[in-house]
């Protein structure tokens, strides 16, 4: 059970964690190119809205439409090819319908989502963000398709497009033009490409019949009744990313700039690596709660939250370690140095706020296979009214960190009531220890970040020397841990297979 978690979780890290650093590196150079420009601005905030409605969609069939597949395909019921076809009906006409809004209403779109900078976009740059529309309606199709592979086991081919679709858009800011315009096109020729790829490879397990599209049955009724809650719930949750958008355009010039990289920083790294041990513990966490295994269930929940937590803190120490002077040292390159100066404390406060982001997302995951699905929804609407009175309440005050921090105090909250939520469930579950020795995580965490900050105490004669000697010192701390950590995991193997 570890060996397999251990190894889905290596693999989906690395192909994400690939497609990250493309899309990273695609962002440090538009940052480079552009600083804190409004032009820049008007592009993160458009990308940052498809990206948020993809997500909510992509996260709509991993939690109804899969199971609900795998459902009819245990029965070998014939209505399995009609209804893939039935809800990719659904897919078309949801993506299509988003093409339109983006075209035709894009002013209201624009006034509503980007108020400090929407009276900076010119006519060509709606007419290109019309064009950019058509990423949105392919992604959205191959995003179907990505579920359909891992619903029958073709995880790597489920998950590719994550690698595959930043390489276009950065080969065109190279070798094209050094422009956002470029970066567009890049976007949608790739997606396209991606899109019949994957028509391709779908036909041959599951035929495409575009006369099945629009057929009834009680199997896409009910694919769309249990659709509604979660998107409604996950809707709320991820409207308030276009809200603190849409705020950070009121304050200095810069701030959505400096915000947006701050976060998909910490995020493309840290995020990446806690959700492959999310999503890979999940169905043993299902399966440990349907058995009623507690024992096993502890397990999953250590070895997992082990994972999160030591990726998420790493981030942090190696923030502490560095403080505000090596990160302005670090990017002070090309037009970024106007605004490196600002990165570091939503930087910092950003990696604390993903401890609690990654690790309620497995909690959460706890509380679905319990069948809290109620509870869930209700916490997450909490969270989005306390994460914008928190905006509110300090952004007079903290300006821009008020966006960061705000985060960082729902999530604790958040991070508190889901541990008494499982604790009260069941008294047995033991989320910060394991087995008979008690071996605390906080309390190794605590260390590592009380050992930054006394590591970031050290100052030579020249920066890059101080930045050498302070990454290396933290880092021979890392490689112990995550020795230590290895070693725990490559002993619960051997004793599985015994």
């Amino acid at each position: 059970m570890i060996k397999k978690l251990f190894k889905n979780t290596f693999y989906y890290t690395i192909i994400n964690l690939s497609g990250a650093l493309i899309s990273f590196s695609l962002n440090f150079l538009l940052v480079a190119e552009y600083g804190g420009s409004k032009k820049l601005e008007i592009y993160l905030i458009v990308f940052n809205l498809f990206l948020v409605i993809v997500t909510l969609l992509r996260g709509i069939l991993s939690t109804v439409f899969v199971p609900k597949y795998l459902e009819i395909k245990a029965r070998n019921d014939e209505k399995l090819s009609v209804f893939t076809n039935q809800i990719f009906g659904v897919i078309i006409m949801i993506a299509f319908s988003l093409v339109l809004l983006f075209c035709f209403f894009d002013d209201y779109l624009y006034k509503l989502i980007a108020p400090g900078s929407y009276t900076f976009i010119e006519g060509s740059d709606k007419s290109l963000y019309k064009i950019f529309s058509l990423y949105l309606f392919f992604v959205i199709l191959y995003s179907y398709f990505s579920n359909l592979f891992i619903a029958n086991g073709k995880v790597l081919m489920g998950s590719i497009y994550v690698l595959v679709q930043n390489v276009a858009p950065l080969i065109f800011f190279f070798f094209i033009s050094k422009s956002i315009s470029s970066i567009v096109y890049g976007h949608v020729i790739i997606s396209i490409f991606v899109f019949l790829a994957y028509s391709i490879q779908v036909n041959k397990f599951s035929r495409i019949k575009i006369r099945q599209f629009f057929l009834r049955s009680d199997e896409k009724k009910q694919f769309l009744i249990s659709s509604s809650p979660v998107f409604f719930s996950n809707l709320l949750t991820k409207l308030i990313t276009i809200y603190e958008k849409s705020i950070a355009t009121t304050f200095s010039l810069g701030t959505v700039v400096v915000l947006d990289f701050s976060y998909k920083l910490i995020s493309r790294f840290v995020g990446i690596v806690s959700s492959g041990a999310t999503i890979s513990s999940y169905p043993v966490i299902v399966e440990s709660i349907l058995e009623n295994d507690t024992e096993k269930l502890n397990r999953i929940i250590y070895f997992s939250l082990s994972t999160i937590l030591l990726v998420s803190c790493s981030i942090l120490s190696l923030l502490i370690v560095l403080n505000d002077d090596m990160i302005h040292f670090v990017f002070s390159i090309g037009a970024m140095s106007d605004i490196s100066g600002r990165f570091y404390y939503p930087m910092l406060l950003y990696s604390a706020a993903f401890i609690f982001l990654n690790t309620n997302d497995l909690l959460r995951k706890v509380c679905f296979s319990y069948g809290f699905v109620k509870f869930i929804s209700l916490m997450n609407i909490l969270q989005v009214i306390l994460n914008v009175l928190f905006i509110l309440l300090l952004k007079n005050t903290l300006n821009e960190l008020s966006i960061p921090l705000s985060l960082l105090l729902v999530l604790f909250l958040y991070h508190l009531v889901l541990v008494i939520k499982i604790k009260s469930t069941n008294s047995k579950i033991k989320i910060y220890f394991f087995g008979n020795k008690k071996v605390n995580i906080v309390l190794l965490i605590l260390v590592q970040i009380v050992l930054s900050a006394a590591i970031s105490r050290i100052s030579l004669n020249s920066d890059l020397l101080t930045l050498t000697v302070r990454v290396l010192l933290i880092g021979s701390y890392f490689i112990l841990i995550y020795g230590f950590m290895f070693k725990k995991i490559k002993g619960a193997i051997k004793n599985e297979t015994r």
